[in-house]
């Protein structure tokens, strides 16, 4: 994609991340507010690439 706007775009919300199982599991062992930063900061990784010019997949993130 050339556009990152229309790259960034296809990232899932945060929201979203939380509502999985996977998540959800983790937030249950190591708490909501951990998981929700970690969430965030993978994100933020992720969009950081992508402004690059890198694939996000890296982060194992998936498309909205």
């Amino acid at each position: 994609m050339n556009d990152p706007k229309i790259a960034l775009a296809q990232l899932p919300s945060v929201d979203r991340l939380l509502g999985d199982a996977r998540l959800r599991e983790l937030a249950s062992r190591h708490g909501q507010t951990l998981v929700t930063h970690e969430t965030r900061r993978v994100l933020g990784q992720a969009r950081e690439a992508m402004l690059r010019g890198e694939s996000p997949g890296m982060y194992g993130l998936p498309a909205r």
